[in-house]
């Protein structure tokens, strides 16, 4: 009776034994359905919440991981499968990559990692260790949009292929190819033309509309030179924002010397000048070099006539944020005032001593006379020529 008992247990064992094993070769047999919706495995790809996290300008990180769009070429390297390799990939206008039996990967606005990870989530349900390398073999060209308190608001391509040249129209202007090449903080800024003179320099912002990150930036140490910093490397999905001043009478003139002779502003900026100069009218101040009154006077042609007459008193008229002019009166041999682009510069006319004035009255006033008598004179002379030789 034992032995049977012991013989049914035996048999039990290697029947239960001889069907898992079965069991399990089938399923290994069985082949992958790679047009089957994978099942999503949390955890791999950090969710979108939609939040914005906004990071302080001192923990910016100058270099930033690269943001895949259309027109960027990849490569796609399976280790465990090499049928599903691809070895060049142009990411289409729409942001997506066709993989094979799969269909289409949506990876704009992700990094290369966060790329892997996705690939690596959807074959997971068919590979077993869907280990998966991309390269980057080719970027596209780079836009980033400046808005806010610049002279050209607008959005602005960089070419970040070196490979790729790019004419000149203007062959003057082959310092700008340069510049443009790298999407850089600086470069972005001088693209759309300078920072406007009222430009908050305190509060300068990034937004990338795919990481929800705001960088606040405050340009102003490095604009006065109190401090260094590494140019900012821009990336897809960025935009710059330069916040305006609420006047422009709340424009420091320090701060706006140093900006006019940085890299973030224009090279000229206009300002009129009228009244007893030489040449009135519209002059372009050199910002690299001056932009003070006496500056602008001396481009008008300086004082009219008379070149060594300096007024005590010169005029200068500027907007406020209603566009009503605010004019104030300076001594321009006192204080040599920074003037603003659009700034309106007045010389009063040289002032002369009563005596004087009191000659030029009294001419005023006798010059119909004589004009009517000198008049009177000529006329009689048509008739009687011999008037002026009479004793």
């Amino acid at each position: 009776m034992n032995h049977l008992f012991t013989r049914l247990i035996i048999l039990t064992m290697v029947l239960g034994f001889t069907t898992g094993v079965g069991m399990a070769w089938a399923e290994e047999e069985k082949p992958l359905d790679l047009r089957k919706e994978p099942v999503a495995t949390p955890g791999l790809i950090p969710p979108v919440t939609g939040e914005t996290l906004e990071v302080a300008d001192t923990q910016i990180p100058t270099q930033r991981p690269y943001r895949l769009g259309p027109n960027d070429s990849i490569a796609i390297d399976f280790f465990a499968v090499k049928e599903l390799n691809q070895p060049t990939v142009r990411i289409s206008p729409d942001g997506t990559v066709m993989l094979p039996a799969v269909g289409k990967i949506d990876c704009n606005g992700l990094t290369l990692d966060q790329l892997q990870l996705k690939i690596q989530q959807t074959m997971s349900k068919y590979l077993k260790d869907p280990r998966v390398s991309i390269n980057l073999l080719s970027t596209k060209p780079m836009v980033v949009s400046v808005l806010g308190a610049v002279r050209r608001v607008g959005n602005y391509e960089f070419n970040t292929n070196p490979s790729q040249a790019q004419l000149q129209p203007n062959p003057q202007q082959v310092f700008l190819k340069v510049e443009r090449t790298s999407p850089t903080l600086v470069n972005a800024i001088i693209a759309a033309g300078g920072m406007d003179y009222d430009a908050n320099l305190e509060k300068v912002t990034i937004i990338n509309n795919y990481s929800n990150q705001h960088y606040k930036l405050n340009l102003l140490p490095l604009v006065m030179g109190l401090e260094k910093h590494p140019d900012i490397w821009l990336t897809y999905g960025d935009m710059v924002h330069v916040e305006r001043l609420a006047s422009p009478l709340a424009v420091n003139p320090a701060h706006f010397k140093a900006l006019a002779r940085s890299t973030y502003f224009s090279e000229t900026m206009p300002v009129r000048v009228y009244g007893y100069v030489t040449n009135p009218g519209l002059v372009q101040l050199d910002t690299s070099r001056n932009t003070d009154v006496n500056s602008a006077i001396a481009l008008a042609g300086g004082y009219y006539g008379d070149f060594a007459y300096s007024p005590s008193k010169v005029m200068i008229s500027r907007k406020d944020e209603f566009g009503h002019l605010a004019t104030r009166i300076i001594n321009p041999r006192a204080e040599d005032t920074t003037l603003l682009p659009g700034d309106i510069v007045y010389v009063p006319d040289k002032p002369i001593s009563k005596i004087v004035r009191g000659f030029r009255i009294v001419g005023n006033i006798l010059s119909p006379v004589s004009t009517f008598a000198g008049a009177y004179n000529s006329t009689a002379l048509i008739f009687e020529p011999t008037r002026n030789f009479r004793r």
